[in-house]
């Protein structure tokens, strides 16, 4: 079983993330200093959540006359949940290739898991991914049909 979780704090270590990718040569000190602005921005709620206060008031109805990108600090669990999730699939399609059977499961008492496994507050589980061998060879699977799931305009 492997548990994808992530870190609600994790952009307070921006500057450790940023000089080792500086360091390594993978951004520009341009780059790093607009990633230091943007993340603020986005991230922090700000003293007693005023920050959050207007990006989830504000942002919402200026939106109705000019296009803005979501702010993640209104809706930071979602983001998250999103974040982890990518790696998540990442993971499962690298098991498939190597030809091992993976199902996500989601729907579990996360505080309990997280204290069951003594995870620090601040992470979030968000799936339980079990791996293994498949029973079957090759595995039965179903699917929705393709003209289900895709809009074709």
């Amino acid at each position: 079983m492997i548990v994808f979780a992530g870190d609600h704090l994790a952009s307070d270590r921006l500057e450790e993330v940023l000089n080792r990718d500086l360091a390594a040569g993978a951004i520009t000190p341009d780059y790093a200093k607009f990633l230091r602005k943007i993340v603020r921005l986005m991230f922090k709620h700000g003293p007693l959540g005023i920050n959050w206060l207007w990006k989830a008031t504000l942002i919402p109805l200026a939106r109705l006359s000019v296009p803005i990108p979501e702010i993640m600090a209104v809706h930071k669990r979602f983001w998250l949940a999103k974040q982890v999730a990518l790696c998540a699939m990442n993971f499962m399609l690298a098991a498939e290739a190597a030809g091992l059977g993976t199902v996500p499961m989601e729907g579990f008492d996360a505080g309990r898991l997280r204290r069951a496994l003594d995870l620090p507050r601040s992470w979030e589980p968000i799936l339980v991914v079990p791996i293994g061998y498949a029973k079957t060879d090759p595995p039965k699977r179903t699917r929705v049909p393709l003209q289900r799931v895709i809009l074709w305009r």
